[in-house]
């Protein structure tokens, strides 16, 4: 693929020069203005052409017809690109690979793992972590390249929760079979300081982040489809198609999509998803005309999540855990964060559609919801709260 070719595959880089798209001006003039309390308007002066009230979100059936799973996409074709070359010839370059990603993006390691027929050491039931004695020592043995792909599931933020990542990241450091690891972002973070991961292990690397360029042949690749049979995606604003611009640029949608995101894909491909509805199926507006609704979606800014105000400070507190570990069960959650208000807390934050749960009994887990990463990520930075570096 020709190198300006948004949809061509890009090298991982090292974490540390991962860099944000930036929000365009009069957005971030807009969000400054809204932290202070509204002071200024933000309406354009003649309305929206759709009125929001008239909106339905379109239906997850519908959505993954025109924004189908997997959110990583484009990710995991970037990773393959990137170490094609070390998986022919691990003994060419560097012995260990390490990988960090933001939180969401753990399923996008197993994929790429399970597609190279890799080798995987699982992590141990992280309820063993605090047992005395623990696991047993971590085995590197065997040829070949060896994947370790979620490092954060190897210990909990515990005086006992520690022992078996020490002694992970020793084994990593004096085997000689090549290793890949894959490590949440959050983890990360804590780990180089916690555990000394950052001096053990070499650098690690992640995905250039996703501008609105990327993002525009990226969600129109996966509407062109739908495109073709006559469906237009357009800005309740004013009606312009966001995927027809009249230079190379971007449209702004997608700027501002790929700031909010942080140019994290999965977080974008979540908000993007929220931002398409369809129009009630009642009534006659005579504010659009020209537009006939049943060939159109309309792209409304997803709504901003709040981290709830009571017991705010143990929310944050919650979040943190939950980032840091990559997720949780409840009953772990509590181990790490032994607050008394966690049985009020958590269903709160579920209720806010900041967290979510999956599993079942033993096996429920609870991690952020995608769509509310940078909501909480604002809101623990404006906490003082230490985050991941990216």
């Amino acid at each position: 693929m020709p190198e300006h070719d948004p949809l061509a595959p890009r090298a991982f880089r090292t974490f540390n020069t991962f860099s944000e798209p930036s929000m365009p001006a009069d957005e971030t003039l807009q969000r400054l203005l809204t932290r202070a309390r509204d002071l200024f308007a933000r309406a354009e002066p003649d309305g929206p052409l759709v009125d929001e009230t008239r909106l339905d979100r379109t239906t997850t059936e519908r959505l993954d017809e025109i924004v189908p799973p997997p959110p990583w996409q484009p990710v995991l074709r970037d990773l393959a690109h990137s170490y094609a070359e070390w998986l022919a010839q691990p003994e060419a370059g560097s012995r260990v690979q390490v990988v960090a990603l933001p939180p969401g993006g753990r399923d996008l390691i197993d994929a790429w793992t399970r597609a190279q027929a890799l080798p995987v050491l699982e992590a141990p039931d992280r309820a063993l972590l605090v047992d005395d004695p623990g696991p047993p020592a971590p085995d590197l043995s065997g040829e070949g390249v060896l994947v370790i792909p979620h490092l954060e599931e190897w210990f909990l933020r515990d005086a006992a929760g520690l022992d078996t990542i020490r002694a992970l990241l020793a084994a990593i450091a004096g085997s000689e079979r090549p290793v890949f690891v894959g490590c949440d972002s959050w983890a990360w973070a804590y780990l180089s300081k916690a555990a000394d991961a950052a001096m053990l292990l070499p650098k690690p690397y992640t995905f250039q982040a996703y501008d609105g360029a990327h993002l525009q042949a990226w969600f129109g690749a996966l509407t062109k489809a739908t495109r073709a049979q006559g469906i237009r995606f357009r800005r309740v604003e004013n009606g312009d198609d966001v995927f027809e611009t009249e230079d190379d640029a971007p449209h702004d949608v997608f700027v501002r999509l790929a700031a909010r995101s942080f140019g994290i894909p999965w977080v974008a491909w979540a908000l993007w998803r929220a931002s398409i509805s369809d129009l009630h199926p009642n009534g006659d507006d005579e504010s659009v005309p020209d537009i006939h609704d049943d060939d159109t979606f309309w792209i409304a800014p997803a709504p901003e999540h709040e981290v709830p105000d009571a017991n705010r400070q143990s929310a944050l507190l919650t979040i943190h855990a939950l980032l840091v570990h990559g997720g949780l069960s409840p009953h772990l959650l509590s181990r790490v964060l032994p607050l008394p208000d966690t049985d009020r807390v958590v269903p709160a934050l579920v209720a806010a559609g900041l967290v979510e749960r999956s599993g079942e009994g033993d096996r429920t887990r609870l991690s952020v919801v995608p769509r509310a990463y940078p909501a909480v990520r604002a809101a623990l930075g404006d906490a003082g709260l230490p985050r991941d570096g990216i």
